[in-house]
């Protein structure tokens, strides 16, 4: 299908846009120097960015500090900060170090929220570890590994469920470049003169710090899944029925299995007080309950005096439906828009920007029903009165707290439409 779609710019502010690209193209272009100037570079970046760190997610300032750092961006000092006097082979190995920990842990950051990049090959990942080049993303909604957001992903190569995998492919074509697998390979005719000389980094130490990157993301989706369901976060593997990390598990397969509402089920923990109400809120097959309601108690047995708060402050009310951003797509290609239009909008962002409440919430099956939303309201309207606005405001919010329907619940979308 063709159509006429409007330009726009959007500027992008981050520490540094280099990524896993930037390496294979400077192996290519100019051999070892060139990754080595260029790893130089990137670990000054991420020396101030391991420095200042990022603010902690509520009620884990009780983490350990190696979880902490590890896991969730934490101020620390790694090698990046001694990057200077590091040799050029050390300089290599410090790049693919950091950014194997530093991808683990982003990865974890996605699975937990149920967020799909969509398109992660090596020039959408950054060295740093942070998201960028969003085009076609999405949420969860129905709890669902297999979907992918982007329409023309017909393999589901990026599937929420396979980014854990893909990362790890993307983390190999990175250590292809600082070993010079790639630049033998796939070097270019006009690259620079190559000394024989120079070393690449040591195959056998890229393979090392490769190895680290399963454990190290599990350890971290474990810690933040932990924490969603209001335990202390502590990344341990499961080992023993009934522990944290097997409760973990436990948690996701039924999510899984029911088909329930990735939001609503996490977040309706914290009012639950059985099962049939929790899958009934988060429209989860009823015939999996059984397996909900032995989760609930070992979640009982788990959790300490104040977790109902503890989820509440974790976990969003409010989810980016993808249905709804794609309505707000549309309006923004408006030729004239209207009042209600720009209310829309301005009541979108303002409510996905504070998605958390702390108070206690009802348990029902809401759903969202886009065409009574927008019956009767005129999108060409010249202005829009305080309590209409106020009106569309809290419809809104009621919308990004229910079900989509059956049919806009895995919706894909194409690029450029969020």
């Amino acid at each position: 299908e063709v159509s006429l779609k409007k330009p726009g710019v959007t500027a992008r502010v981050m520490p540094s846009f280099l990524r896993f690209g930037s390496a294979q193209l400077a192996a290519k272009r100019q051999g070892p120097q060139g990754l080595v100037r260029l790893a130089r570079f990137a670990l000054g970046v991420l020396a101030r960015t391991e420095r200042a760190g990022v603010a902690a997610p509520p009620g884990s300032e009780s983490l350990p500090p190696p979880l902490r750092e590890s896991c969730f961006f934490g101020s620390q000092r790694s090698c990046a900060h001694e990057a200077d006097a590091l040799s050029d082979d050390a300089v290599l190995r410090c790049l693919l170090e950091r950014t194997v920990q530093r991808t683990a842990a982003l990865v974890a950051a996605w699975m937990a929220v149920g967020f799909a990049h969509g398109v992660m090959n090596t020039d959408n990942l950054s060295l740093l570890g942070l998201t960028v080049d969003l085009n076609v993303y999405g949420f969860l909604s129905k709890y669902d590994p297999a979907w992918a957001p982007n329409h023309i992903d017909d393999t589901a190569r990026y599937a929420f469920g396979a980014q854990p995998e893909i990362a790890k492919w993307n983390l190999e074509r990175l250590s292809d470049a600082l070993t010079g697998t790639a630049f033998v390979m796939d070097r270019e005719p006009d690259a620079g003169e190559w000394h024989q000389g120079e070393e690449w980094l040591d195959k056998k130490s890229a393979q090392l710090e490769l190895t680290r990157f399963q454990g190290l993301f599990q350890k971290c989706y474990v810690a933040r899944m932990e924490l969603r369901l209001g335990l202390a976060p502590s990344g341990a593997p499961c080992v023993t029925s009934g522990s944290s990390g097997c409760t973990v598990r436990r948690w996701l397969r039924w999510l899984e299995a029911s088909g329930a509402d990735y939001v609503r089920a996490s977040r309706g923990l914290a009012e639950a007080s059985d099962a049939d109400a929790l899958a009934a809120h988060a429209g989860a097959d009823p015939a999996k309950n059984a397996e909900l309601k032995e989760i609930l108690a070992d979640l009982s047995k788990l959790q300490g005096e104040h977790w109902r708060e503890l989820v509440r402050a974790r976990v969003p009310v409010l989810a980016p439906r993808s249905h709804v951003l794609q309505e707000a797509a549309r309006m923004v290609e408006m030729e004239k828009p209207g009042a209600v239009v720009r209310g829309f909008l301005q009541a979108l962002q303002q409510l996905l920007r504070e998605p958390f409440d702390l108070q206690p919430q009802v348990l029902t099956a809401a759903h969202d029903d886009p065409r009574s939303f927008w019956r009767g309201r005129d999108l060409s309207a010249e202005s829009l009165s305080e309590q209409s606005a106020e009106r569309l405001r809290e419809q809104l919010k009621e919308r990004l707290s229910a079900m989509p329907p059956q049919n806009l619940q895995q919706i894909r979308t194409s690029c450029g439409a969020q």
